[in-house]
């Protein structure tokens, strides 16, 4: 192999005329008088990673959460002509990677042990007193709109007992709710 015949110059020229101007590396190289091997190594040497650039912008844009596949979506809506694989490899060569899930992986993670509290209750139920003894329970339900919890505390003296009262009814496996007014 020799050496370059080339100067900088000529060859930042014959990768604007691919690049800008649009022509067919076989056409440039044909008219130049240059191997078409070389022009695609000019390219890689001279072309801006405008692809490359724009996507680490849009990937610290998005929080460091989109992965190659929105990144390609983004780059697409802005004017960049870019595949998938190709911005995959980038994407791998820049150290992006998608932010997959938001659970906590298997494992232990440290911390102390949380601090239960003793049973002072003993299982007794029946209080003479108002005010003395009061038990709660939380639970979380998933709707439509996301997650409802409900917290639910009473009084062991004047609890209520909806599930036997009379104000209730049931209907096979299902809670109607309280009778409608008359």
């Amino acid at each position: 192999m020799g050496t370059s015949n080339y100067s900088d110059e000529f060859k930042r020229d014959a990768v604007q005329q691919i690049r800008v101007r649009g022509y067919p590396v076989r056409e440039v190289s044909q008219r130049l008088g240059v191997s078409s091997h070389s022009l695609y190594k000019w390219l890689r040497l001279f072309a801006e990673p405008s692809a490359k650039v724009v996507g680490v912008q849009a990937w610290s844009e998005s929080g460091k959460v989109y992965g190659y596949r929105k990144l390609a979506d983004d780059l697409r809506d802005q004017g960049e002509q870019v595949s998938g694989n190709r911005v995959a490899r980038l994407a791998g060569l820049a150290g992006i990677a998608a932010q997959i899930g938001y659970k906590r992986r298997p494992g232990r993670y440290g911390g102390k042990p949380a601090v239960v509290a003793s049973n002072t209750l003993g299982r007794q139920f029946e209080v003479d007193a108002s005010d003395k003894v009061r038990v709660t329970d939380i639970t979380y339900i998933e709707t439509h709109e996301g997650w409802l919890y409900l917290s639910v505390v009473i009084d062991l003296f004047s609890r209520p007992s909806p599930w036997a009262s009379d104000q209730w009814r049931h209907h096979g496996s299902r809670w109607a709710g309280p009778p409608s007014p008359a």
